[in-house]
Parts: C-alpha cells; sequence; structure tokens
C-alpha cells in the first residue's frame, strides 16, 4: 500500500499534535481497508501522551475533534466526502494528499 511512506509523516504530525497541547487526535480516511492499515500502524507507535482514534469519513460524520489528520485517498467525484473529513477539524487539521486512484 502507497501508504507506507507515509508513515513517518503520520508520526511527525501527532508529535505536532502533542506539541500544541492536544490530548486527542482522530485520523479520518477514506475506507475501512485504510483504516485498519492505519491503526496496524498506530498500534505500533509509543505515544501515551496521545490518545489516537481512527474513523472512516462515513463513521465521523456529524462529530467535531480538536485535531484532525486527513488521509486523502478520495477519488475525484467523491470532494463532498473530503469536505466532510476537513470539516471535522476544530482547531488544528492535517490533510496527507496520496496518489492512490
Amino acid at each position: 500500500m502507497e501508504l507506507v511512506k507515509y508513515s513517518f509523516r503520520l508520526v511527525n504530525s501527532l508529535k505536532l499534535i502533542i506539541n500544541n497541547g492536544f490530548k486527542k487526535a482522530s485520523i479520518i480516511c477514506r475506507d475501512l481497508e485504510t483504516k485498519q492499515y492505519l491503526l496496524e500502524i498506530v498500534a505500533k507507535l509509543n505515544m501515551p501522551d496521545l490518545d489516537v482514534m481512527l474513523y472512516t469519513t462515513y463513521e465521523a460524520k456529524g462529530l467535531e475533534f480538536d485535531a484532525v489528520i486527513v488521509i486523502d485517498t478520495y477519488k475525484q467525484d467523491e470532494k463532498e466526502l473530503l469536505y466532510t473529513a476537513c470539516t471535522r477539524a476544530q482547531h488544528q487539521l492535517i490533510v496527507f494528499k496520496t496518489n492512490s486512484k
């Protein structure tokens, strides 16, 4: 999966969220396959100062979070889903653009 190269950026982004004083971060992605992959990465991290939650866009709809990381694997015709994911952030938003089709 192409997201492997984003692991380092994900860790750095989570550290940035901690440095900005947040205790919780939410990662929002397009589908369950990506969510499962990200769960494996997050499970290996040693970040006791941060509570990380993972959601698909549909799971996050209607919720709000202080700090959000959006993994953008959305297709061209799914702009509304990307908008929904990005508008979940109340204070800090980080978006990773991938080259997935």
